[in-house]
């Protein structure tokens, strides 16, 4: 098998690129060539390009994986991951944790077939793009929180994440959608957000304990809890004893929301603007992806 590695070295607060030299001696052995990124959304553009490789490893977060997914040939290439961001979440999921793990499972381990979620958003203009998303998007709250975390609070680690909810939670606004969930009929909701989720973690923290990578279902969950009910509900989530769930949670195959004045949603860490329609489906087996589990 012939590998390319794409190491973002902007991942985890920049310590990717303090130790590629320690990243590239421990691939030496599985990566045929590598490309080391100098701006967002190159990791994509490499993946589009790298047809003359069976294999493609990302080193970096969520953000990168999403990327590298995003670009690559899902039918031909297969994917390792180097857990190098703040949260990890697909790679928690798939139990790998170091880089040696990564390595060991990329050279022994049979690529899984695991599932990932497709996304259509449109514009307030008619702009539309699509995406995949690897482990979560969100609208409202905790898209916000995302941003606030990734754009203010990132040299905080993996507080950036509970340190952000906190200050948002305080500061939460109920905005207007309808949901079509698996095609029924629409419903009109006053939220504070939603979340969109394929793997059971969200950055560092297993919200979705009951989550499963490959059932051809992802989770959702609706957001309406006020400062109180909302903070005792990441309490819950950071204690990992999930006691307390102020929240409406669904498994579904796909889901439609049309917001009723434009916001921002989150894609694994990337932050859209002036979202109107969001077209959601699960890509059920389409990433094949070497793992630990």
């Amino acid at each position: 098998m012939k590998r390319l590695a794409i190491i973002n070295p902007c991942s985890g607060s920049g310590k990717t690129g303090r130790i590629q030299n320690v990243i590239l001696d421990a691939l030496k052995d599985i990566a045929d060539d590598y490309v080391v990124t100098r701006y967002r959304g190159q990791c994509r553009d490499v993946a589009r390009l790298s047809h003359d490789f069976d294999g493609l490893i990302a080193v970096g977060g969520d953000g990168t994986i999403n990327e590298v997914v995003s670009g690559m040939d899902l039918n031909k290439q297969t994917l390792a991951i180097v857990p190098a961001g703040t949260g990890n979440s697909l790679a928690r999921d798939i139990g790998i944790r170091t880089l040696s793990e990564s390595v060991l499972f990329a050279c022994k381990a049979m690529p899984a077939p695991i599932d990932i979620v497709k996304v259509s958003v449109t514009t307030s203009s008619g702009k539309i793009d699509e995406w995949y998303c690897v482990c979560m998007a969100s609208v409202g709250f905790p898209a916000r929180l995302t941003r606030l975390a990734n754009n203010f609070l990132k040299k905080t680690g993996p507080l950036c994440y509970p340190l952000a909810s906190m200050a948002c939670a305080v500061s939460q606004k109920r905005i207007g959608l309808h949901a079509f969930y698996d095609y029924g009929t629409p419903c009109r909701m006053q939220l504070t957000g939603i979340i969109i989720q394929n793997t059971r973690h969200a950055a560092n923290f297993e919200v979705f304990p009951e989550a499963i990578l490959n059932d051809g279902l992802f989770d959702v969950m609706e957001l309406d809890a006020g400062f109180i009910k909302q903070t005792l509900h990441n309490l819950s989530i950071l204690s990992g004893m999930h006691v307390y769930r102020p929240a409406v949670t669904r498994r579904v195959s796909s889901l439609k929301i049309s917001a009723e004045k434009p916001q921002i949603f989150m894609i694994d860490g990337e932050i859209l603007f002036d979202i109107k329609e969001i077209e959601i489906s699960i890509a059920s087996g389409k990433l094949k992806c070497h793992s630990k589990i």
